[in-house]
Protein backbone atom coordinates (compact mmCIF):
# COMPACT_ATOMS: atom_id res chain seq x y z
CA UNK A 1 0.00 0.00 0.00
CA UNK A 2 1.20 3.59 -0.75
CA UNK A 3 1.40 6.36 1.87
CA UNK A 4 2.85 9.50 0.27
CA UNK A 5 6.46 8.64 -0.43
CA UNK A 6 6.34 5.67 1.94
CA UNK A 7 5.52 2.19 0.69
CA UNK A 8 4.29 -0.49 3.09
CA UNK A 9 4.47 -4.14 2.08
CA UNK A 10 3.67 -7.35 3.87
CA UNK A 11 6.18 -9.98 2.90
CA UNK A 12 4.71 -13.47 3.22
CA UNK A 13 5.97 -15.57 6.10
CA UNK A 14 7.88 -13.42 8.56
CA UNK A 15 8.79 -9.89 7.33
CA UNK A 16 6.84 -6.65 7.33
CA UNK A 17 8.42 -3.68 5.55
CA UNK A 18 8.15 0.05 4.92
CA UNK A 19 10.32 1.72 2.27
CA UNK A 20 10.91 5.46 1.89
CA UNK A 21 12.15 5.82 -1.68
CA UNK A 22 13.03 9.50 -1.29
CA UNK A 23 15.46 8.85 1.57
CA UNK A 24 16.18 5.21 0.64
CA UNK A 25 15.30 3.88 4.10
CA UNK A 26 13.97 0.35 4.47
CA UNK A 27 12.40 -0.44 7.83
CA UNK A 28 11.61 -4.06 8.46
CA UNK A 29 10.24 -6.06 11.33
CA UNK A 30 9.73 -9.73 11.99
CA UNK A 31 6.00 -10.51 12.15
CA UNK A 32 6.58 -13.49 14.43
CA UNK A 33 9.35 -14.75 16.69
CA UNK A 34 12.46 -15.87 14.84
CA UNK A 35 14.80 -18.00 16.94
CA UNK A 36 17.50 -19.68 14.86
CA UNK A 37 19.19 -22.44 16.81
CA UNK A 38 21.76 -23.61 14.25
CA UNK A 39 24.11 -21.79 11.85
CA UNK A 40 22.14 -23.30 8.95
CA UNK A 41 18.84 -21.95 10.26
CA UNK A 42 20.43 -18.51 10.72
CA UNK A 43 21.76 -18.65 7.14
CA UNK A 44 18.25 -19.44 5.85
CA UNK A 45 16.87 -16.34 7.59
CA UNK A 46 19.63 -14.20 6.09
CA UNK A 47 18.94 -15.62 2.65
CA UNK A 48 15.33 -14.51 3.06
CA UNK A 49 16.61 -11.07 4.10
CA UNK A 50 18.82 -10.90 0.99
CA UNK A 51 15.82 -11.79 -1.17
CA UNK A 52 13.85 -9.01 0.52
CA UNK A 53 16.65 -6.48 0.02
CA UNK A 54 16.94 -7.43 -3.66
CA UNK A 55 13.38 -6.12 -4.12
CA UNK A 56 14.37 -2.63 -2.97
CA UNK A 57 17.91 -2.01 -4.14
CA UNK A 58 18.02 -2.97 -7.78
CA UNK A 59 19.73 0.33 -8.54
CA UNK A 60 21.52 1.43 -5.37
CA UNK A 61 22.37 1.05 -1.71
CA UNK A 62 19.91 1.77 1.11
CA UNK A 63 19.71 2.54 4.81
CA UNK A 64 18.24 -0.23 6.94
CA UNK A 65 16.28 0.01 10.20
CA UNK A 66 15.48 -3.31 11.83
CA UNK A 67 12.99 -4.02 14.61
CA UNK A 68 14.65 -6.90 16.44
CA UNK A 69 11.86 -7.41 19.01
CA UNK A 70 10.93 -10.80 17.58
CA UNK A 71 14.46 -11.97 16.81
CA UNK A 72 16.26 -14.11 19.37
CA UNK A 73 19.93 -14.88 18.84
CA UNK A 74 21.72 -17.49 20.88
CA UNK A 75 25.14 -16.25 22.10
CA UNK A 76 26.90 -19.21 20.43
CA UNK A 77 25.66 -17.93 17.04
CA UNK A 78 27.09 -14.42 17.43
CA UNK A 79 30.13 -15.16 15.22
CA UNK A 80 27.96 -16.52 12.41
CA UNK A 81 25.52 -13.63 12.86
CA UNK A 82 28.34 -11.07 12.56
CA UNK A 83 29.63 -12.81 9.42
CA UNK A 84 26.18 -12.74 7.81
CA UNK A 85 25.59 -9.11 8.80
CA UNK A 86 28.95 -8.19 7.24
CA UNK A 87 27.81 -9.73 3.94
CA UNK A 88 24.54 -7.76 4.02
CA UNK A 89 26.32 -4.55 4.99
CA UNK A 90 29.00 -4.84 2.33
CA UNK A 91 26.51 -5.69 -0.42
CA UNK A 92 23.44 -3.54 0.23
CA UNK A 93 23.90 -0.85 2.87
CA UNK A 94 25.19 2.73 2.87
CA UNK A 95 28.22 3.23 5.17
CA UNK A 96 27.13 2.95 8.84
CA UNK A 97 23.57 2.74 7.55
CA UNK A 98 22.11 -0.01 9.73
CA UNK A 99 20.17 0.78 12.92
CA UNK A 100 18.53 -1.80 15.19
CA UNK A 101 16.11 -1.59 18.10
CA UNK A 102 13.90 -3.86 20.21
CA UNK A 103 16.37 -6.61 21.12
CA UNK A 104 15.43 -9.87 22.88
CA UNK A 105 19.11 -10.57 23.52
CA UNK A 106 21.44 -8.52 25.61
CA UNK A 107 23.05 -5.54 23.97
CA UNK A 108 26.35 -6.66 25.43
CA UNK A 109 26.25 -9.87 23.34
CA UNK A 110 25.49 -7.95 20.16
CA UNK A 111 28.06 -5.21 20.84
CA UNK A 112 30.67 -7.83 21.66
CA UNK A 113 30.05 -9.64 18.38
CA UNK A 114 30.21 -6.45 16.38
CA UNK A 115 33.30 -5.09 18.04
CA UNK A 116 35.16 -8.39 17.73
CA UNK A 117 34.02 -9.54 14.29
CA UNK A 118 33.14 -6.36 12.41
CA UNK A 119 35.26 -3.78 14.19
CA UNK A 120 32.42 -1.26 14.37
CA UNK A 121 29.46 -0.14 16.45
CA UNK A 122 26.27 -2.15 16.03
CA UNK A 123 24.03 0.98 16.16
CA UNK A 124 21.60 -0.46 18.71
CA UNK A 125 18.85 1.84 19.94
CA UNK A 126 16.12 1.66 22.57
CA UNK A 127 13.28 2.59 20.22
CA UNK A 128 12.19 2.97 16.62
CA UNK A 129 12.27 6.76 17.04
CA UNK A 130 15.92 6.70 18.15
CA UNK A 131 16.85 4.42 15.24
CA UNK A 132 15.14 6.74 12.73
CA UNK A 133 16.75 9.80 14.29
CA UNK A 134 20.17 8.19 13.86
CA UNK A 135 19.53 7.19 10.21
CA UNK A 136 18.03 10.57 9.31
CA UNK A 137 21.01 12.40 10.84
CA UNK A 138 23.34 10.06 8.94
CA UNK A 139 21.53 10.82 5.68
CA UNK A 140 21.79 14.55 6.38
CA UNK A 141 25.53 14.20 7.08
CA UNK A 142 26.02 12.20 3.87
CA UNK A 143 24.18 14.86 1.87
CA UNK A 144 26.19 17.67 3.47
CA UNK A 145 29.40 15.81 2.64
CA UNK A 146 28.24 15.23 -0.93
CA UNK A 147 27.87 11.48 -0.47
CA UNK A 148 24.93 10.40 -2.56
CA UNK A 149 22.05 8.43 -1.06
CA UNK A 150 20.12 8.01 -4.25
CA UNK A 151 19.92 5.16 -6.70
CA UNK A 152 23.23 6.11 -8.33
CA UNK A 153 25.16 4.61 -5.42
CA UNK A 154 26.37 1.24 -6.72
CA UNK A 155 25.47 -2.01 -5.05
CA UNK A 156 27.98 -4.83 -4.75
CA UNK A 157 27.18 -8.04 -6.53
CA UNK A 158 24.59 -9.98 -4.56
CA UNK A 159 24.36 -14.24 -4.17
CA UNK A 160 10.62 13.30 2.96
CA UNK A 161 11.39 10.94 6.18
CA UNK A 162 9.65 7.87 7.38
CA UNK A 163 7.62 8.21 10.50
CA UNK A 164 9.59 7.80 13.69
CA UNK A 165 6.53 6.33 15.46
Amino acid sequence: MQHGDMTTNSIPDFFETEFDEARRILHFAYKRTIHPTTPEHLEMKFLALRNLLDQYISSGRIYLIIDMANFILEPELKTKYAELVRGIRDTYIMPSGIARYGFQITRITVRQGYNIYLGESPNIFNSRGEAYAYINSLIDRHREAGTTTDSSTPVAESSGRLSEH
